[in-house]
């Protein structure tokens, strides 16, 4: 059994949530070495603030206790370190892991998160009714088609501000497919179910009005708001189902007028509904909103007012349905909601927000200086060599060209060319050169901000090196502690046979109780098993005729309970005392024959507290190997600045 490893220590069981904000810089002045390496006074006081309990007295004497749990820790450390543990491809495979979420927790914009999810549950109390006429045109299409589409945008737009009706320029103009059976009309939509720039268009347009193009992955809309409710919520409903054949009017109707009469709704619909997954729970479904299922059955599901009440047949594209209002379920509070929004909008394309704001934030406080004209020169198509759609970038001329610096670091042409080379969509074009180019210094952002989160937040620092340290800590730990108590038996039997009275609890008695409301049955009892002994010899072929010729009715005459029992809470063990071997008692209505099965003086075999003595072993281990490595390795402690951290400390 693996022993838990110190919680104090392992912080990599936990990742960090969130970017921490700059503190003071810590006063670095080394507070101890071991094995030569130092460690610093403030690493050591934030892993005492870190990992001390919140409502525990700071004092001399818990700063020393600490310590000397910390200095233990390091020990284990330096070991693992002399052995390389810390080169092999496992241990680089699980820091890297740690590293990069710690890392990605720093590098977010927590406020405009917070600002996204506030905004997507305001709207979400509102619906809103639109329809668009659609213009395509390719994300990244050349600027020449994005300008054509986008003037044809506005002429419609012209057209319908004239008095052009909305229908009929959708009908003629609009290039989404749905179009010739909707007319444009897209229903009512809420939050988070339109991509972002659509519903911020369609949220901030009055109602009548007909907006500017607006510009999503798929191209050019414009969007006429036609109408703004209260968002109804959810309902959940029942409903009988009949799938489209030539009867199936008539017979919805029948049923319905059954329904009208007095007949049991769950038994008509078990019988007629040809949902199959729902027939059999009385045609239950799933809550749902409006946009959620067909507006058909929306519709008629959402003007019902009571629980109970039962809708006229209604067709939809899979059938007739009758459909009876089960619940109305309104919107959840902001507290309900917050964890459902907030992963919505980290998947949504809203989220990209925050990447541009992060970048915007880096850019300014690293300090980016962009050489516009030599990016001019770059993204220029005439100045490269493109031959048979093959990048040619090893031998462009412009490759040692700087196109920016962040901090002190200078950006070339040639870190661009080499990514271009990697991407299998690669062409020489304005557009896709320019777009290249914001990709290579977007990244060239967060890769320097990644490498200097250390210089510039000391938590990250000290959560960093936990990370390291933790990691190989579990591995030397597996291999001096963890793994030798599981695999080492006879030492592990030779630790029990040392220290058995440590795991002797005369508490708790191993017994067999024959319980019988007739005192005639326990007589028989007692005399057939007169001690433990014969109990153990007791034959399966006389055990079973005792019990079943004492339980033949349909009463329980006789019950046998074996086990390991904590006698002071027992109902029958808290009767008696020891020393016995066998005892009877009677508790209300009941009497009871006791066997005692094993003297609780006596150590318990092995196997009935194998998990208490691998746990001792584990500790007996790890003493003495820790005992090992303070003679290996040298530690000195800092008296001058461990009084510094007295103060530090005791003072807050």
């Amino acid at each position: 059994m693996k022993k838990n490893p110190p919680i104090l220590f392992l912080a990599i069981l936990v990742i960090a949530c969130g970017a921490l904000n700059k503190s003071n810089k810590t006063e670095e002045v080394p507070l101890l070495t071991v094995n030569h390496e130092p460690v610093y006074a403030g690493e050591f006081i934030y892993a005492f603030n870190k990992n001390r309990p919140a409502d525990s007295a700071v004092t001399r004497q818990a700063i020393d206790d600490y310590l000397e749990l910390y200095i233990r820790f390091k020990l284990k450390v330096a070991e693992a370190k002399a052995r390389g543990l810390d080169t092999t491809a496992a241990f680089r495979k699980e820091y890297n892991s740690y590293l990069e979420q710690l890392q990605n927790s720093y590098m977010k914009s927590p406020e405009v998160t917070d600002s996204l999810v506030q905004q997507a549950f305001e709207r979400l109390q509102t619906e809103i009714r639109a329809s668009h006429i659609l213009i395509k045109v390719e994300e990244n299409a050349p600027p020449a088609d994005t300008l054509a589409a986008y003037n044809k945008a506005l002429a419609i737009r012209d057209s319908l501000l004239q008095g052009q009706p909305f229908e009929k320029m959708a009908l003629l103009y609009s290039q989404d497919p749905s179009v010739r059976q909707n007319k444009g009309d897209l229903g009512y939509f809420t939050t988070l179910q339109m991509v972002y720039p659509f519903e911020n268009a369609a949220y901030n347009t009055p109602v009548g009005q007909v907006s500017l193009p607006v510009r999503t992955r798929f191209g050019y809309h414009l969007i006429k708001v036609t109408g703004q409710r209260p968002n109804r919520g959810q309902v959940r409903v029942a409903h009988i189902m009949l799938r489209h054949n030539p009867e199936a009017r008539d017979r919805i109707f029948d049923i319905y007028e059954q329904l009208q009469g007095g007949a049991d709704w769950a038994e008509l619909c078990r019988q007629y509904s040809q949902d199959s997954r729902s027939a059999a729970k009385g045609g239950e479904l799933p809550p749902f909103s409006y946009r959620q299922v067909v507006e058909p059955f929306a519709k008629a599901a959402f003007a019902l007012d009571k629980p109970g009440e039962i809708s006229d047949p209604v067709e939809t594209r899979y059938g007739w349905h009758i459909i009876k209002l089960l619940e109305k379920l309104p919107v959840d509070d902001f507290a309900a909601q917050e964890s459902r929004l907030r992963a919505r909008v980290s998947r949504d394309s809203r989220s990209t927000l925050g990447r541009q704001l992060l970048l915007g934030k880096l850019a300014q406080e690293n300090n980016l200086q962009e050489y516009g004209a030599n990016v001019e020169a770059i993204v220029n198509p005439a100045n490269h060599r493109f031959v048979k759609e093959k990048w040619l970038w090893q031998h462009d001329s412009l490759a040692t060209l700087p196109l920016f610096s962040i901090g002190d670091s200078l950006y070339t042409a040639a870190g661009l060319y080499q990514q271009i080379a990697n991407d299998k969509r690669q062409q020489n074009s304005r557009e896709y050169l320019y777009e290249a180019y914001k990709k290579y210094r977007d990244e060239a952002l967060l890769a320097y901000e990644k490498a200097h989160l250390a210089d510039k937040y000391p938590e990250y620092r000290y959560l960093e090196k936990e990370y390291y340290e933790g990691i190989l800590l579990f591995t030397i730990m597996e291999q001096e502690v963890w793994q030798k108590a599981a695999t080492d038996t006879a030492g592990l039997r030779a630790y029990y046979q040392t220290h058995s009275a440590a795991f002797t609890d005369t508490s708790r008695w191993q017994v067999a109780i024959f319980t019988s409301p007739d005192a005639q049955i326990i007589d028989s009892v007692a005399a057939a098993l007169p001690d433990a002994q014969a109990f153990a010899r007791w034959p399966r072929a006389e055990k079973q005729p005792l019990m079943q010729g004492n339980n033949g009715t349909t009463e329980l005459s006789l019950r046998l309970d074996t086990g390991l029992y904590q006698a002071a809470s027992h109902p029958v063990l808290q009767q008696l005392s020891r020393p016995f071997t066998t005892a009877r008692t009677s508790t209300q209505q009941e009497h009871h024959y006791v066997i005692l099965l094993r003297n609780p003086d006596e150590p318990p075999p092995l196997s009935q507290v194998k998990g208490q003595v691998v746990a001792a072993y584990q500790e007996e281990l790890e003493r003495n190997w820790v005992a090992e490595l303070q003679q290996k390795y040298e530690v000195t402690i800092n008296r001058k600045v461990l009084e510094d951290v007295y103060k530090k400390l005791t003072d807050k």
